[in-house]
């Protein structure tokens, strides 16, 4: 039997502060290096504020680059995989930091909408190929805080 899972909040503004304040001054093509910087960082699920930053705002208006940078931050602020992957050509490619961190957006996403996720769906989702590949991001994300439920191997639910 799935047990309820809650969302849990994020604590750590302290990096993401420090983020913004790098944003007010980097512009252009350094902003969109300070974007990258923000989507690989692993301590860092939150990102309203940065995309308030006038700075960051302003790539979307910029070179095919830059505004491709806007948007990936734009999806992991408030999108999911399937988003993601149905503009990946667009968006260009993510690196496996960044792929990872958006499945567990992704995970914590689903989460707030379900008290249990099959781990089928789950699967098809995020396109992961294998049920301990799934199992491992899904202990990620309980360890890492960012959400919390009870893995249910024989029923397949988390």
């Amino acid at each position: 039997r799935a047990t309820p899972m809650s969302v849990a909040a994020d604590t750590s503004a302290s990096p993401l502060t420090a983020e913004c304040a790098l944003a007010k001054s980097a512009k252009g093509a350094a902003c969109v290096q300070l974007v990258g910087q923000v989507l690989d960082n692993p301590s860092l699920y939150v990102f309203g504020e940065l995309l308030d930053m006038p700075n960051v705002q302003a790539l979307a208006d910029g070179p095919p680059a830059h505004a491709a940078a806007y948007e990936l931050l734009k999806i992991f602020a408030y999108g999911t995989w399937k988003d993601y992957t149905a503009r990946a050509v667009q968006l260009g490619q993510l690196s496996a930091a960044q792929a990872t961190k958006l499945k567990k957006l992704s995970v914590v996403s689903l989460a707030a909408a379900s008290k249990s996720l099959p781990y089928d769906t789950l699967l098809s989702e995020l396109e992961i190929g294998s049920v301990r590949e799934l199992e491992n991001l899904l202990i990620e994300c309980v360890y890492g805080e960012l959400l919390s439920g009870k893995l249910d191997q024989q029923a397949r639910v988390f």
